[in-house]
């Protein structure tokens, strides 16, 4: 068995353990999850399987095998013969496509329309779903024989860094707690004495470690911090018995056999989700044997001592077991479940293991190992010599039935299932996928647009979301660098059953026309513009996706802008002096209330440079809890000095007093936060938008939709959701941040999605105020915010716009009295009635109003929409209304 396919049935065993480990970590023994770890740590190290009639991959070859048997072997309506390049005569040259090929194939030059695709279904990709088996076959990379060295020596080179990163790091370590001195007193000598060890272990202590860790294989040191109360004895014995179990049990082995694979399938992603798991897990099993071992009563003070050992770490120790944060939500709330394991429990835990060992980590029954479709003996040509017989173009042909634009999306669907039931029959439309040459003609072939833009997106295993990348420029010769806007549209079908592909097919191509329509009418002032022209995109994507999606297919449009620069043009310098203008006042609006208790600030127009200072001292940011803001010119750490420090705000019976630099822990807290930040932008970029709820999380949820959920009271309903959303911590954040978005992608009757998006998100704010209140110790009131997308029009390559955010709070005397119905009534009203205002007031009649003027008109909608129990505040001083109009200046 190769290094591949070893890699490829280890990622399948974890992806099973994974789904195993996320239905029932809190309902059997953790020690099931390390045995399932240890299955795959096997499956991924040895390079020898047991085969197995159960396997599933016996299970799968053999429906291939009897499908592909059953067609016809010329037929386009069946399977294809196994031999399928034996006609070596009537193979057709791929660079012949519009010549030879199109009049064997049959129709395959036709207008196509601006198709575009995504990355992931492009072919070629070396390092894509491909090469882990996720999405196309690996089969392709095999082929590549030219490269297999290449691939070879750039493994060694990966196994290699990772695994001197490892020894370097464990090498380190050891030199760092060789300082370490022996301690004794009392009760560690009876504590020892009580213990059963196979080994000799000393207890150690020392000052460059901030918790308690176990190192050491053969004679074990548990190393205790040098400033930990030796006589807190009930904390103690939590410390000292935590790392009594990773002894017992061995764990330094068992993640020094997970660092070995990391090091060996660095490549594969899976494996990096298999390292962090197990050592999750190994935390977890150690807290269930300390729990057992000490008694269930202790789980809250074990639970408490867990919290005050959080550890800070810096660096990567493999080989040692921290009593540390590790996950630590999710081990408090295990350990908080911890209870007295039963039979059944005992027996659903073997069950799991031997059926999950059984089919994903045995081999398949037979000759010839398959795994996705690998063969010991398969070979393929390049993608650029790559070449067809007619056969297989007809069979290609036969996916594009007659009238296949008017079939719904699931009609479709089922109808290409059927057909192309087979093995051999996807191995055809695979090496299609694959093909660079028939990729390159996907903008003026049709064959090709139908494959890559129609049958790809709609029967691949992700069907229901996909994303298509594309681009349009306008280039001028004189131009440092051309203007371009990238961007990336995303369908989510919302019902197969009443979209047709004709319809979606239609609205891709008809976002990304519009898109280039659009941006060919820009003047060249326009293109220079930067802001200008981000919020008149931000508009044109917003009336393309209104006008393109329905109820059955919502669109997403993600532009991305790069302005024309250094044009032989007129630059309106005035537009770009007036922006720094409103930001410096911006600035002076918020930082004056703190002038008074030595904060000072500078803010350079020509550099756009802004810097705070406090007592001779560079201030990264202010914090005024009381006011829930804070200010800030970078997120990030990389712009200030070494000595910057973070500022709160003082408080006293509501009144600010003064200021005072952070605390060393405050301070701590604030550098690692910020570093995170400087690091994700060197990695990734924009925030991404992370995994969107699910149906499943979706039906949980709505099942707090009672028929009379309205006429609740807040203070029930809201103890409901709170119930609800402690349950699952992960999937209130998928819901959560749906509705941040506002991008829910699963498919909710009108009412369902205000009950998700108005109902829900109010009493979640409600329920984070109220938990907030208690541990500040003092009352206020949920408040809410909102950003407007910007209105603009323009005129003679100029424009005027505008722009509004604002926040509100609302105060609610009696949440007993107060139902869920009259709350989102008045507060759901209030915030229809603004955004109203906002929509129906065109872009000259809120040039004409100045920020009083827009504030007044929140208060009075506000007003409208109070009563005696519900009293709705429009935050003054965090209202911001901006507006310029260029149309003159010319």
């Amino acid at each position: 068995m190769r290094l591949l396919q070893m890699s490829l049935a280890g990622g399948m065993l974890i992806l099973a353990v994974t789904a195993v480990r996320a239905v029932f970590i809190n309902k059997l023994p953790k020690r099931t999850f390390l045995v399932l770890w240890g299955v795959a740590l096997l499956r991924l190290l040895v390079p020898v399987s047991v085969p197995s009639a159960l396997s599933v991959y016996t299970l799968l070859g053999q429906g291939m095998e009897s499908e592909g048997r059953a067609g016809a072997a010329g037929s386009a309506e069946g399977g294809v013969s196994a031999d399928i390049s034996a006609d070596i005569g009537n193979r057709i040259e791929m660079d012949g496509l519009q010549g030879a090929a199109g009049q064997t194939a049959g129709r395959l030059v036709s207008e196509a329309g601006n198709p575009l695709v995504t990355a992931s279904d492009s072919p070629g990709g070396e390092a894509g779903p491909g090469l882990w088996g996720l999405g196309t076959s690996t089969c392709a990379w095999h082929g590549f024989q030219g490269r297999l060295r290449t691939a070879g020596i750039i493994w060694c080179i990966g196994a290699m860094t990772w695994a001197a990163y490892f020894a370097a790091s464990y090498c380190y370590l050891r030199w760092k707690y060789k300082t370490a001195v022996l301690v004794r007193n009392d009760f560690l000598e009876q504590w020892l004495e009580g213990h059963e060890f196979w080994r000799k272990v000393k207890i150690c202590a020392s000052d460059r470690i901030s918790t308690p860790m176990t190192y050491g294989i053969f004679r074990p040191v548990i190393l205790l911090p040098g400033n930990l109360d030796l006589t807190e004895e009930e904390q103690l014995n939590c410390v000292l018995t935590h790392e009594y179990m990773h002894i017992r049990r061995f764990d330094t082995v068992t993640k020094l056999v997970a660092t070995l694979a990391f090091c060996i399938h660095w490549f594969n992603p899976l494996v990096w989700i298999l390292y962090i798991l197990i050592n999750r897990d190994v935390e977890l099993a150690c807290d269930e044997g300390v729990v057992k071992r000490l008694g269930i009563a202790s789980r809250s003070a074990y639970a408490l001592t867990l919290i005050q050992m959080e550890e800070r770490k810096s660096c990567l120790a493999p080989l040692g077991n921290h009593f540390s944060k590790n996950a630590i939500e999710e081990r408090i709330t295990a350990i908080m479940k911890i209870k007295k394991t039963s039979f059944w429990a005992i027996l659903l835990a073997v069950a799991l293991v031997s059926s999950v060992t059984t089919v994903f980590a045995t081999s398949a029954l037979g000759g010839e190992e398959r795994m996705g479709g690998i063969s010991e003996t398969d070979t393929q040509i390049p993608l650029s010599d790559r070449t067809y017989t007619q056969e297989e173009w007809e069979k290609l042909q036969a996916l594009r039935f007659d009238g296949y634009e008017h079939m719904s999306v699931r009609d479709f669907q089922n109808k290409v299932w059927e057909l192309t039931d087979s093995e051999e029959y996807w191995e055809i439309i695979e090496r299609f996928s694959l093909d660079a040459t028939l990729y390159e003609q996907r903008d003026r072939n049709d064959t090709a647009a139908f494959l890559f833009y129609v049958l790809s997106p709609l029967t691949a295993e992700k069907w229901e979301t996909r994303s298509f990348d594309g681009s349009v420029s306008k280039a001028y010769p004189e131009a440092a660098d051309n203007a371009l806007l990238e961007y990336n549209i995303i369908l989510t079908i919302q019902d197969a059953e009443e979209l047709t592909v004709g319809e979606y097919r239609d609205a891709r191509a008809g976002v990304a026309k519009g898109l280039e329509s659009w941006m060919a009418g820009r003047t060249e002032a326009e293109l220079q513009e930067e802001d200008l022209m981000k919020a008149a995109i931000d508009s044109e994507v917003a009336d393309l996706a209104r006008q393109w999606g329905s109820e059955s297919l919502r669109i997403q449009v993600k532009p991305y802008y790069i302005p024309l620069e250094n044009a032989d043009i007129p630059e309106n310098q005035a537009l770009e002096d007036q922006a720094l203008e409103m930001r410096q006042s911006q600035w002076d609006k918020n930082l004056t209330p703190y002038v008074p208790f030595g904060l000072s600030y500078e803010y350079d127009q020509t550099t756009d440079d802004f810097r705070l200072y406090f007592q001779g001292k560079e201030v990264r940011g202010l914090v005024d809890e009381e006011e829930g803001i804070w200010f800030s010119e970078h997120a990030g750490i990389s712009i200030y000095g070494e000595g910057a420090v973070e500022l709160y705000a003082v408080y006293e019976d509501g009144q600010l007093t003064g200021l005072r630099e952070a605390t060393e822990e405050e301070q701590e807290t604030w550098t690692q936060m910020r570093q995170e930040n400087t690091d994700s932008l060197k990695t990734g970029g924009e925030e991404e938008r992370g995994n969107p709820g699910t149906e499943e999380d979706y039906r949980s949820l709505l099942a707090l939709m009672a028929p009379d959920y309205e006429a609740m009271s807040l203070t029930e309903f809201n103890a409901a959701l709170l119930e609800w959303a402690n349950e699952d911590y992960d999937r209130m954040e998928r819901i959560g941040k749906d509705a941040a978005w506002n991008d829910i992608r699963v498919f909710l009757r009108e009412d369902e999605l205000s009950f998700a998006k108005l109902t829900v998100v109010l009493s979640g704010l409600e329920n984070g105020t109220e938990i907030r209140n208690q541990y500040r110790g003092r009352e206020e009131d949920p408040v809410h915010d909102w950003n407007f997308p910007d209105k603009i029009v323009a005129e003679s390559g100029m424009a005027a716009w505008c722009s509004l955010y604002y926040q509100f709070s609302y105060h609610i005397d009696d949440k007993d009295a107060v139902t869920v119905g009259e709350r989102d009534r008045l507060v759901g009203g209030f915030m229809e009635a603004v955004q109203a205002f906002w929509e129906d007031t065109d872009v000259e009649g809120m040039l004409k109003m100045e920020e009083k003027d827009v504030v007044e008109e929140l208060q009075r909608i506000a007003a409208r929409w109070s009563d005696g129990q519900i009293a709705i505040t429009v935050r003054e001083d965090q209202v911001s209304f901006e507006r310029m109009d260029e149309r003159g200046r010319q």
